[in-house]
């Protein structure tokens, strides 16, 4: 029904494109959701939604379990290396977003390596449970 690539893009892609441009004309914003709502209407049928009101009665009651996971040595010492930093006292004085801090330390205390700004290749240590309290625990 869609047809094959060329034909869905001239039939489908280009002009619902086309019509989302600021400088489209009335035909092509028209044409574009006319196309738009063609296309809804055909691959509508092959998508399954459900609305939380829906499904809320066949889910379990939703329980929540507290679980207190105690830092790793290395994610201690860098923890108190950034409380220590210049960064924080700038969050204090207002220089710096203090989300930015929570970042930092939700990073902290996920996994130290999270907060290399690249994944490390040549670090055969990369990413170990080991070195995350909170990975070692789930």
């Amino acid at each position: 029904k869609l047809g094959v690539l060329p034909v869905f893009e001239a039939e489908f892609a280009v002009p619902i494109q086309v019509g989302g441009y600021a400088n489209a004309s009335p035909l092509q914003v028209s044409t574009a959701y006319r196309c738009a709502v063609v296309l809804r209407d055909l691959i509508m049928p092959y998508l399954l939604r459900r609305m939380k009101a829906d499904v809320n009665a066949q889910l379990p009651k939703k329980t929540e379990h507290v679980l207190f996971c105690s830092l790793t040595p290395e994610q201690r010492s860098v923890y108190r290396a950034f409380l220590a930093s210049s960064e924080v006292e700038q969050i204090f004085d207002g220089n710096r977003n203090s989300l930015y801090g929570i970042d930092v330390m939700r990073k902290i205390c996920n996994h130290p390596d999270l907060l290399e700004r690249e994944h490390s290749s040549n670090n055969p240590d990369y990413g170990n449970l080991e070195r995350s309290g909170k990975m070692r625990f789930v």
